[in-house]
């Protein structure tokens, strides 16, 4: 379940950590096949909840055949559950509790419904009131034909799905075919998504902030990510930023379960994250940032310095390096065969291969056709050059290639220029 944004002026798709699992949920049609009629989601900070409403009813739509039997309802939690979704019904008033069941259970298997709630930190006693109610409703011989999203907020709570965190559904290069003005939007937008550790919320306030950045002005960008966080620090508890000074620093705690209570609770105040995909957590890097801003020698710079670098933008540069550079080894391989003799390290990786002591033999099941033959399959970019300077000089593309991937696998920062040399390498060894 993804939903439509903007950043930076980009248009695309925002994933967040969890949705997959509620549109899982979605698709077993929970208003109308039992099972567990009530979700609970954690939102992320700021004004970004109309776009999880709308991403869940259109879902709804997706997976109801007969969509124009569903009915949406929202309600903002002010009381409990029961009495919210009857007034919201305009459910006669009921002498016994009985009898409201039975006419709010009548209601709502008149169509198919999907009950939003904004519940605040109210969340988890909404969703278990909303859980009830509808149980009631078929004590009574009811069967309402209706499901409960509960919207959340503050700390995660068991059996939540987490919305608190996400990224970019899509990648940034890919936008180089139509043109380096979008290129440049999406690059931004995919910056200010990593800066706010993944909150959407966090990501649309900066985005409010880095508005006036003109076109390609990397420097300017880099000035008002600086500005923002070094701002945004000021405003986080003095404890908690001791709290995290002992994480960074690696202080051994007393116990495993106080280290993980460490961990939780500087996620919860948004100082740790969890990219997409990832069971570690790190550092915010808006935090690193200001940190860094504000002390390049800290203690903790090189901890620091990886947090800033744009996981998502680096692997995919990363990974269209990867591309290029075994393509142009095969390429050279087909144009300067005789090469191979002159390879240093190869031939013996070549030969433990054979005998079964490299770790790349467990790579290759048995009876796979792109099992090695010869040294050139272990032959990496850079000892190809050192075979044979002539092929290329500090300035070639298939030097800067090398250096590039280097670079990157190291851990450096990616920029406006590293995207930039990743596209014009691409379209320099385009004939390969």
């Amino acid at each position: 379940m993804n939903v439509p944004v903007t950043l930076a002026g980009f248009s695309g798709s925002w994933r967040f950590r969890e949705a997959h699992l509620l549109s899982f949920w979605m698709a077993s049609r929970p208003w109308d096949e039992g099972g567990t009629r009530v979700a609970l989601v954690r939102l992320p900070a700021g004004g970004c909840e109309r776009l999880v409403v709308e991403g869940v009813q259109r879902e709804a739509r997706a997976h109801e055949p007969d969509a124009s039997r569903l009915r949406f309802e929202f309600l903002e939690a002010g009381g409990a559950f029961e009495s919210m979704l009857l007034e919201a019904l305009e459910t006669p008033v009921s002498r016994t509790q009985t009898e409201r069941f039975r006419a709010a259970g009548r209601m709502l298997s008149s169509a198919y419904w999907l009950v939003v709630v904004r519940a605040g930190t109210e969340g988890p006693t909404i969703r278990d009131e909303a859980q009830e109610f509808l149980e009631n409703c078929a004590k009574v011989g009811e069967r309402p034909t209706a499901c409960v999203v509960v919207l959340h907020a503050g700390e995660p709570v068991s059996e939540s799905r987490d919305f608190s965190v996400g990224c970019l559904a899509d990648g940034v290069l890919q936008e180089a075919v139509r043109g380096s003005e979008r290129l440049w939007r999406a690059y931004v937008a995919s910056r200010l998504a990593w800066e706010a550790a993944g909150d959407l919320g966090i990501a649309q306030e900066l985005d409010d902030v880095v508005g006036g950045v003109g076109l390609f002005g990397d420097a300017h960008l880099e000035a008002a990510l600086n500005d923002w966080a070094s701002a945004r620090i000021t405003g986080v508890e003095a404890d908690a930023l001791r709290s995290m000074a002992t994480h960074l620093l690696g202080e051994p705690a007393a116990s495993s379960s106080s280290a993980a209570g460490l961990d939780a609770s500087l996620r919860n105040a948004g100082l740790l994250w969890r990219p997409v995909g990832e069971r570690r957590s790190r550092p915010a890097p808006w935090l690193a940032r200001a940190l860094l801003h504000a002390e390049p020698g800290h203690a903790a710079r090189h901890v620091l310095r990886a947090a800033m670098v744009n996981g998502p933008l680096a692997n995919e540069a990363l990974r269209r390096c990867f591309d290029l550079e075994s393509t142009l080894v095969a390429s050279l391989w087909r144009k300067h065969g005789e090469l191979e003799g002159r390879l240093s390290d190869a031939p013996g990786l070549l030969q433990r291969f054979k005998q079964g002591s490299l770790r790349e033999c467990t790579y290759y099941p048995a009876g796979c056709p792109a099992t090695p033959h010869d040294a050139w399959c272990f032959a990496s970019l850079g000892e190809v050059l050192r075979a044979a300077p002539e092929l290329g000089g500090r300035e070639s593309p298939e030097t800067r290639l090398m250096l590039l991937r280097n670079a990157l696998s190291h851990g450096h920062y990616v920029s406006w220029r590293t995207v930039k040399d990743v596209l014009e390498l691409e379209e320099e060894l385009a004939d390969l």
